[in-house]
């Protein structure tokens, strides 16, 4: 977990984490970029919990990637227009293994979304 801007450095060294599959950011705003984030070749699962980020583009490079979750975001609508950006986000491009995302002011929705006798399918977006 994440949750200290300070910690952000720290992306830097994913490249070295082979076996990081899962990384969480909470609390932390005005995130500006990723950069880093996609040298963790198996990273399968992101959350963003009450953050802020400028630039998504990098989780573009994490094509392990299954799920991805902004949680709360402090940016609101500019988060998801961030994530969804052409320019600084994952928009237009292809994380061919994205089964799971989710945009929820809940955290406790994300722990049972794998529940399917409680949220149906479990899942929110699929390709």
């Amino acid at each position: 977990v994440i949750e200290k801007s300070e910690d952000l450095e720290l992306l830097k060294e994913f490249k070295n984490l082979s076996n990081l599959t899962k990384v969480e950011f909470k609390n932390i705003n005005n995130i500006e970029n990723l950069d880093g984030i996609g040298g963790a070749v198996n990273l399968e699962e992101v959350r963003f919990e009450k953050c802020s980020v400028n630039n998504y583009s990098d989780l573009l490079k994490n094509q392990k990637l299954n799920k991805l979750y902004l949680i709360a975001p402090t940016g609101k609508n500019t988060d998801v227009e961030n994530l969804c950006s052409k320019t600084n986000g994952i928009g237009g491009g292809d994380l061919p293994n994205l089964q799971y995302f989710a945009v929820t002011g809940n955290p406790a929705f994300i722990e049972h979304l794998d529940d399917d006798k409680r949220f149906g399918c479990g899942r929110l977006w699929s390709k």
